[in-house]
């Protein structure tokens, strides 16, 4: 995985070397690492935020094969941004997965599985609670 600056101000982390695609799901596992790692990298941050809210999948998980996954990593990242950029990507996404839960309580992947779907839709919803040490500030 490597950083691509392209356009200007679009900054996406790129998945398989030579690929040149940036993607939702590794520029949220990228942005999460940033975070959690204490590094300063305010301007890069701040550019892979604007390359997230533009092209990160919500309202339709259908159509991202990876939107468990995209999740689970965007939701810590958001989180540990916190404001009003948090509460706004917290407040659709916690409606998407709710909306799609299961009468059993489930959420359903039919790739991936049904215990990662669950996993990662449990994990995100708690989120806001902060009570992994991965999640306090």
């Amino acid at each position: 995985m490597s950083f691509s600056i392209a356009r200007g101000e679009r900054v996406g982390i790129i998945g398989r070397v030579g690929s040149g695609k940036s993607t939702p799901a590794l520029t949220a596992a990228g942005l999460t690492v940033l975070y959690q790692s204490g590094a300063d990298s305010g301007p890069l941050r701040k550019s892979m935020f604007r390359y997230l809210e533009t092209f990160i999948q919500i309202e339709e998980p259908e159509k991202d094969h990876y939107f468990h996954y995209t999740h689970f990593y965007a939701a810590q990242a958001f989180h540990q941004r916190g404001g009003p950029e948090f509460d706004r990507y917290y407040a659709r996404i916690r409606k998407v997965l709710l909306d799609r839960q299961q009468r059993d309580g489930s959420w359903v992947h039919d790739s991936i599985g049904d215990a990662w779907a669950t996993s990662a839709a449990l994990f995100i919803l708690q989120v806001p609670r902060a009570l992994l040490p991965i999640l306090q500030r």
